[in-house]
């Protein structure tokens, strides 16, 4: 797919159920291999989610998962539901290249908006996407129930 010096970006497989995991863990959501290769075979079949592994020759470095969203009340669109790229590899434009990839994708699904949404503490993160193009449009609060 797409390569950048040492790098190559190509969908994710259930066999990097582990490596996934640890990158899961290292952005705040500890996850064991079992759950993540759970999570990846309900959702590597389905064609509105996406998921882009960053490698290089050894390793995954950063993945992203893509879905497209259908709400009610506006048009699709795609949103990136996470992208962590290892604390050993940040700034070298690794994250740069998923967002180009999320944006060709999101222009091949026919829809004309993507969307991140970053919690108020990282700090880093929201100045990385406003580096790349994001806006804040909106702010909001988010409620959960756990059953």
């Amino acid at each position: 797919m797409n390569q950048n010096r040492d790098t190559t970006l190509r969908p994710i497989n259930l066999s990097e159920s582990a490596a996934v995991a640890e990158l899961a863990t290292e952005l705040g959501y500890p996850a064991t291999t079992e759950a993540i290769a759970s999570r990846l075979k309900r959702v590597l079949p389905h064609p509105e989610h996406c998921l882009f592994g960053a490698y290089d020759p050894h390793r995954l470095l950063a993945w992203m998962h893509l879905v497209i969203q259908y709400p009610i009340e506006a048009e699709p669109y795609a949103e990136v539901c996470g992208l962590v790229v290892s604390h050993r590899h940040r700034g070298q434009g690794i994250g740069r290249q998923l967002l180009e990839t999320a944006k060709q994708w999101t222009q091949e699904k026919s829809l004309c908006k993507l969307r991140v949404r970053c919690q108020t503490r990282r700090r880093d993160a929201q100045r990385f996407y406003r580096e790349n193009g994001f806006i804040a449009d909106k702010t909001q609060t988010v409620f959960s129930l756990s059953l």
